[in-house]
């Protein structure tokens, strides 16, 4: 898959990444899972405010990681910007629970479809 501008990080000045801490967050992200995984833009994040309740919040990103080292990476990047972090599956539930919370990322797993071991 190849990036879409929708999608991309912008990388348009290194001067921006350092003076905004969500920007240097996602540019860390978007090197741990790709920056075609990595969805920051207000219209793209729609799909990920809400599951099958009636509850909605637009999360600040959406990082899709691969593997699970992917998802430990995300998780200790979110950890040290202090970002909350929201696990989503299908977004199909009906209480709410992959809603995510004010300024967090959602964390779907959706990509992480192989069975490693039994």
């Amino acid at each position: 898959m190849t990036s879409s501008p929708a999608t991309a990080l912008p990388t348009d000045s290194v001067a921006a990444v350092h003076d905004d801490p969500h920007a240097a967050m996602m540019a860390e992200l978007a090197v741990v899972v790709g920056e075609e995984y990595a969805i920051w833009r207000s219209d793209d994040l729609l799909l990920y405010e809400y599951d099958g309740s009636i509850d909605r919040a637009r999360p600040s990103a959406v990082v899709l990681p691969g593997n699970a080292q992917e998802v430990a990476d995300c998780v200790r990047i979110a950890n040290r910007y202090e970002t909350r972090i929201v696990p989503r599956g299908a977004g199909t539930g009906l209480s709410g629970g992959s809603v995510p919370l004010q300024d967090a990322i959602v964390i779907p797993v959706t990509r992480l479809n192989r069975v490693l071991d039994i």
